[in-house]
């Protein structure tokens, strides 16, 4: 089974319905068009509903497909055809992703923390500097220890699971830790 991906672009440039924006499983080759289906999410085929159905003329359809998308399918045990894996080559050259984590610098240390992350512990130290109770713990702590003992905590192989994994929780967890006298300042 051969799927496409349509963008919005393409739905502009060869005046398509709106309809028409996603991934689509070629299902019939009939004399001048073609008809698509809508694939789900999960690779699956959409239902059987109208909106999920499109006719376009086999020109358009040569040009949509110059990305060369192709799927790899199988039947499910009730008979639906799943997609197993999609491949894409543009330009017959292998696409690059770009890499999951960057590196923070915190003082003189490098630490590989991925850009979301960086940016909950930021926000973290933001909330914890505007409560008095928890600014002084921060101060006397400095940032890199800070950061640490947070990676610590939320490493989900930790034992006991992440302690904190928001930053509602995080401050409750802090300040128990403050009147626990764990981390005195």
């Amino acid at each position: 089974m051969k799927t496409i991906t349509i963008t919005e672009e393409q739905v502009k440039q060869y005046k398509l319905p709106a309809k028409a924006v996603g991934d689509w499983s070629i299902v019939e080759k009939g004399d001048g068009y073609s008809l698509l289906h809508r694939l789900k999410k999960d690779g699956t085929l959409g239902s059987d509903r109208p909106n999920n159905k499109i006719k376009i003329d086999s020109e358009v359809l040569n040009k949509l497909s110059a990305s060369d998308t192709k799927a790899i399918t199988g039947k499910t045990e009730n008979g639906e055809t799943v997609v197993i894996a999609k491949t894409k080559h543009i330009d017959n050259e292998p696409k690059a992703d770009k890499p999951t984590e960057s590196n923070v610098a915190m003082g003189d240390e490098e630490m590989a923390i991925g850009t979301r992350k960086s940016r909950w512990i930021a926000q973290l130290v933001e909330q914890m500097k505007t409560e008095p109770f928890t600014a002084g713990l921060l101060e006397k702590m400095g940032d890199s220890e800070f950061v640490k003992q947070v990676l610590e905590d939320t490493n989900p192989e930790r034992q006991g699971g992440k302690a904190y994994s928001s930053i509602s929780s995080a401050m409750r967890v802090w300040n128990n830790r403050i009147r626990r006298g764990e981390y005195a300042y």
